[in-house]
């Protein structure tokens, strides 16, 4: 009632999801969301450095017989990284991983072809999910894929795994975390969305 002329809402992020859950929006408002082509640089670069991070345990030290040494490490050839949502973000940032010699997967409703790359399409899931040491999730948030990230599909990544969430907090059954991070399921995980931002 306050904004009676409204006919454009903009979202300041890439998502709208968000503005789907206000009650007061109205119906005939049309819904706008940043579209950058740095974007996907940006989230390509973002996705390598937490990647990176893994497995190098650049935060990580651990302190015996009072000295603080770093832990061990892995090299980017001996470790698979899983892209779930292997749509047109996806395969940049499976692509910027596989330039730098990640071994790389990807999984979407339909099999995408990538030089190099693995693409897994809907009903594979399981199969594809036993590949990923690293499991990053660039997936719409959709009613099939709200909550995907939950203790059943935990249980089918290798034990370790390491969780990276970039698409949207909706994607997550948090406690579900919580238990594979303390069952040592989970190595860890890094979440740039949250249930409630």
């Amino acid at each position: 009632d306050l904004y009676q002329n409204l006919e454009v809402v903009g979202s300041l992020g890439a998502g709208v999801d968000h503005l789907f859950s206000d009650p007061s929006l109205p119906k005939h408002v049309k819904l706008t969301r940043v579209v950058d082509e740095k974007l996907s640089d940006d989230m390509q670069e973002f996705v390598l450095a937490l990647c990176l991070n893994q497995i190098k345990n650049l935060n990580t030290y651990s302190q015996s017989n009072h000295e603080w040494n770093p832990l061990h490490y892995r090299r980017v050839n001996d470790v698979t990284v899983g892209i779930l949502g292997f749509g047109t973000l996806g395969q940049a940032v499976g692509k910027k991983l596989q330039s730098v010699g990640f071994k790389v997967v990807g999984w979407s409703k339909s099999e995408k072809h990538v030089d190099g790359i693995q693409s897994f399409a809907k009903n594979e899931l399981d199969e594809f999910l036993s590949h990923c040491e690293i499991l990053v999730c660039l997936l719409p948030l959709t009613d099939e894929t709200k909550g995907i990230l939950n203790k059943e599909l935990f249980h089918k990544l290798p034990d370790g795994a390491y969780i990276i969430n970039v698409a949207r907090g909706g994607h997550l059954k948090e406690e579900d975390l919580i238990d594979g991070l303390t069952s040592k399921k989970i190595s860890g995980a890094t979440l740039d969305v949250f249930q409630k931002e």
